[in-house]
């Protein structure tokens, strides 16, 4: 038997709607039925908060789990975030600070396809997958797919945009699932291979520096997705508006698919004063600070937009990240020399009189932005706690918000001078900065580490056990 679950949300109570994706979930359940291949297609479009589409599913797998089962396609159009080490399908109801119950967990989704043991699971998404990225893992969202592959005899896993980037969509359709459809009416043959789909795709978005899909295999290439025929294609062409006639297949420099290109990429594109705009409100929801009771008891907390630089440990690791990953920041990072004297010269009086190393001390904005990072400060109300702290500092493109962060404890070592206590570590991530409900939720993210990090330091002290985090996440 060969199955498949198509689920789409579009409208959300919390975050901006998607209403191209019910179009796409449309369009791939048609494909999907239209093609016999199929046995039994779920297709979930309505009803799309969490405790509603979880039941259809389990329902779902648990009619099947006693019948051998070849192949199960799961296919998702909607929002979606990777926090920490987990990738989360966002339902209608979804609410950050109920993650786990108003989202399905992409290990939730491997773990009921395991109960039916296919002999090919394939995970089609059309998503954003936003989300933290350690200085040290800038690929943790790609690396954590590809262990997730070794839980399959053979898979294809097919997302639309990496872990710092955004799914593109207009009103219709969006845009990763309008090239796998096109690959389906364009398509010369009648089988159509699960490789020809990645071909197309990746050649569709290949220069595209704001979308670029990805994927993971485990197979051999030789399964086939689907057969193409002028059935299937009318079906397709019906279920998502497309043109009546099969679009032909235009070389790359024909003047209107540029043209198109272009302006779906600048979309995204924002003027110096929207940019701003969205690092104010950014900082605006930091400054909400919203402490749980337990820290409101023992702590006084200030927040405070900085300009000078030497008020944070360091930020050295922040220029190192820049030099040696590719981006279209604003920022460059501000090298210093090191000098000293060489022992060569001061023994035998051959050579230069000092060696000189260069080193990265930190990094600078090359744009004017309105403060440099915002400094969060928790004082204890007892002098047996330690002063705490969080440092944001935000960084801008034309397209993005890049945000570098740390949490840190200070040690006493007088009666008014204190030292960082431990090793500072930096963590950084990458929002579009035309989605605001993303900016918001990462500022919200971000202090509810922050009282995390300091409560559970104190829990431990004394004894009592650490609250689990919704958003588990490796240190750098």
């Amino acid at each position: 038997m060969n199955l498949a679950i198509v689920l789409a949300v579009s409208q959300y109570t919390s975050l901006s709607p998607l209403p191209g994706c019910r179009n796409d979930a449309r369009a791939m359940a048609a494909l999907l039925k239209t093609e016999s291949k199929f046995d039994d297609v779920l297709v979930i479009l309505d009803e799309t908060p969490a405790a509603s589409v979880k039941g259809r599913i389990i329902e779902f797998v648990s009619r099947h789990k006693t019948t051998p089962v070849n192949e199960i396609v799961v296919y998702f159009s909607g929002h979606g975030e990777f926090v920490g080490n987990e990738f989360y399908y966002l339902l209608s109801d979804y609410d950050p600070k109920r993650r786990k119950q108003t989202t399905l967990e992409n290990a939730e989704i491997d773990n009921l396809l395991r109960t039916l043991s296919p002999q090919l699971a394939v995970k089609i998404v059309d998503a954003c997958a936003s989300g933290v990225t350690y200085i040290k893992d800038p690929d943790s969202f790609e690396a954590y797919l590809k262990g997730t592959q070794s839980s399959f005899k053979s898979c294809y896993f097919m997302f639309s945009s990496h872990s710092n980037q955004s799914s593109l969509a207009d009103e219709d359709l969006s845009f990763f699932t309008r090239s796998l459809l096109t690959a389906v009416l364009n398509h010369q043959t009648p089988g159509l291979r699960y490789k020809d789909l990645i071909d197309f795709i990746s050649d569709d978005f290949d220069g595209n520096s704001v979308q670029r899909p990805f994927f993971v295999v485990q197979a051999d290439f030789t399964e086939q997705f689907c057969t193409v025929s002028e059935t299937l294609r009318a079906a397709i062409r019906e279920a998502a508006g497309l043109a009546s006639t099969t679009p032909a297949i235009e070389p790359p420099t024909k003047s209107p698919d540029l043209i198109a290109k272009v302006r779906d990429d600048a979309r995204v594109y924002c003027t110096e004063e929207q940019a701003i705009d969205a690092l104010t409100g950014f900082a605006k929801r930091l400054r909400r600070l919203n402490p749980p009771p337990d820290a409101a008891q023992l702590y006084t907390v200030t927040i405070e937009e900085q300009t000078d630089f030497a008020l944070i440990p360091t930020t050295a690791p922040v220029g190192t990240w820049l030099s040696k990953n590719p981006h279209s920041l604003f920022a460059m990072p501000l090298h210093e020399e090191i000098r000293r004297p060489s022992a060569m010269f001061e023994q035998f009086k051959v050579g230069p009189e000092f060696l000189i190393k260069e080193v990265i001390r930190g990094f600078k904005s090359t744009v004017d932005l309105p403060f440099a990072f915002v400094m969060l400060t928790a004082k204890p109300h007892y002098e047996n706690l330690q002063v705490a702290g969080c440092f944001v500092a935000p960084l801008i493109s034309k397209t993005h918000l890049r945000t570098f962060w740390t949490y840190v404890s200070f040690r006493d070592v007088g009666w008014k001078e204190r030292v960082v206590d431990g090793e500072v570590q930096w963590s950084t991530t990458e929002t579009l900065l035309k989605e605001e409900h993303l900016l918001l939720a990462h500022a919200d993210e971000i202090l509810e580490g922050f009282w995390k990090s300091v409560l559970d330091q104190i829990r431990s002290r004394f004894g009592f056990a650490t609250v689990p985090s919704p958003d588990p996440a490796a240190q750098a």
